[in-house]
């Protein structure tokens, strides 16, 4: 007897990571991809979507927790634009996400993972991804 499936989903995993060090307040991520350096030329860490979907349930992983009185906060860009795909990771906390916010992208946008901080959070390592489910 076999089981076959009924509905087909259509959707993937986008991940990537970055060395986090202090250094500009403003830089970008690649939305997807190896361990790469953080630049302040967003261009340089851009995806461009292929085929219309959603990207939703974003989540973020610390190797070295903020520290008190900091915070680390990543956000999904769309066109050069902050989106509500937000996470911020505070004081002694490893991971956080966001299950509820949904951005829709279309053939040609371009995405990046802004990252700031606030006061002098301790270095490591951050893993994020996210689910794009096609249209």
């Amino acid at each position: 007897m076999s089981i076959l499936p009924t509905v087909v989903e259509k959707k993937f995993f986008i991940s990537g990571c970055t060395d986090f060090a202090l250094g500009a307040s403003t830089t970008y991520l690649p939305p997807l991809g190896s361990c790469t350096a953080t630049t302040a030329t967003e261009a340089q860490r851009q995806m461009m979507i292929q085929e219309a979907g959603t990207l939703k349930k974003f989540r973020v992983k610390l190797t070295v927790a903020p520290g008190a009185g900091n915070s680390k906060t990543l956000t999904v860009r769309k066109n050069e634009a902050d989106t509500l795909l937000v996470v911020t990771i505070s004081e002694a906390a490893t991971e956080g996400e966001d299950l509820t916010n949904i951005v829709s992208v279309v053939r040609g946008d371009r995405i990046s993972i802004y990252h700031s901080y606030v006061g002098t959070p301790a270095s490591g390592q951050e893993v994020y991804g996210m689910v794009f489910e096609f249209a």
